[in-house]
């Protein structure tokens, strides 16, 4: 699993480059590097946390079944979460 999660990573890395668009921005002769995208997935949100609600629904089947080790531990589950960076998803899983 470690392998997958450090291939994974590094697949991100390279994604981050090609997804965040820079421009250069030119007034009275100075150039300024700006940010036109930052992508919502550079701080990965997880959803972990027991949420206290009625009825009370089974929190640690909902983590064991689309929690991020989960995604991660298949192929399909790597497409998912792929999939939900490029929408641009806040939170990736659960």
């Amino acid at each position: 699993m470690s392998q997958m999660c450090k291939t994974f990573g590094s697949f991100l890395q390279k994604s981050t480059n090609v997804l965040c668009n820079t421009s250069l921005i030119t007034s009275n002769n100075i150039a300024v590097q700006t940010n036109t995208f930052l992508p919502s997935w550079s701080l990965t949100f997880i959803r972990t946390n027991i949420r206290n609600r009625f009825p009370r629904a089974k929190e640690g089947k909902r983590i064991k079944v689309h929690g991020w080790e989960k995604r991660l531990s298949t192929p399909g589950g790597q497409m998912i979460i792929m999939r939900r960076i490029l929408k641009g998803r806040h939170v990736l899983s659960h």
